[in-house]
């Protein structure tokens, strides 16, 4: 074998090892060069190929490479594992963890609101629009002496104890997980001061929660409340009847 034979023998396995290095790194690597500002939610229809899943991807500047993407998906056999479903991508991930989060399967959380003053009946219509839960079911729930025994929530109905906040509820939660979170929310928030005070005025935690919505209900405006509460709390400092 003369030096030329040899020389392009060399040649041809440096440019193997070169280009396999290269595309190890197009597959393996994360480009962290860009940063989402938020979160990018990406649905993949059932019955996509792995072209189509590639595509959808690319226009969510997701993937940079897409016929890399897809030979690599073909090769491993993980083209006939990617799932179709909605997912959530907080940061950039590497092609291969791409191809492998694709594969679980996903869902997403989905972020609602629910307003001070809200009712149980009306946040079951909002769980309803959003979650997609019966809005009956939610009510029948939140009126479940055993869910509620178990959440130690103490009155007959969880009305009251489901705090007002935006929450981030994964898809496909049910109405059981949702009222025990929004509870869960509302021990967090309730202060060891609180309670003190209810002590002083001889309050049990029912009746703090059913003169909050005394008042809630009583105010047209929200810089009525104080107003009203200030009644209320000198007719139990009193002795009278609240009378509402």
């Amino acid at each position: 074998m003369n030096r030329k034979i040899k020389y392009a023998i060399w040649l041809v396995i440096s440019i193997v090892i070169l280009l396999c290095i290269g595309l190890g790194y197009i597959i393996f690597a994360v480009d962290t060069s860009q940063s989402f500002p938020k979160p990018i939610y990406v649905e993949i229809p059932q019955g996509a190929n792995t072209n189509q899943v590639a595509e959808i991807l690319l226009y969510y500047g997701l993937l940079k490479y897409p016929k890399i993407f897809v030979y690599t998906a073909m090769i491993t056999g993980m083209d006939k594992k990617i799932r179709a479903g909605k997912f959530r991508f907080d940061e950039p991930i590497s092609l291969w963890e791409l191809i492998k989060k694709l594969s679980r399967g996903g869902s997403f959380d989905i972020t609602i609101t629910v307003p001070e003053g809200f009712t149980i009946y009306k946040i079951a219509g909002l769980v309803h629009r959003e979650l997609g839960i019966d809005s009956i079911e939610f009510i029948a729930e939140c009126q479940n002496k055993e869910l509620l025994r178990k959440l130690k929530i103490p009155g007959p109905t969880a009305e009251g104890f489901l705090f007002p906040e935006t929450y981030d509820f994964p898809e496909g939660i049910d109405a059981d997980s949702i009222i025990s979170i929004m509870f869960g929310e509302f021990r967090r928030r309730w202060k060891p001061q609180y309670s003190a005070r209810a002590e002083s005025l001889k309050l049990s935690l029912l009746d703090v929660v059913t003169l909050a919505s005394i008042i809630e209900s009583e105010a047209h405006r929200k810089s009525e409340q104080p107003i009203i509460s200030s009644v209320y709390h000198n007719r139990l400092k009193l002795g009278m009847m609240l009378q509402a």
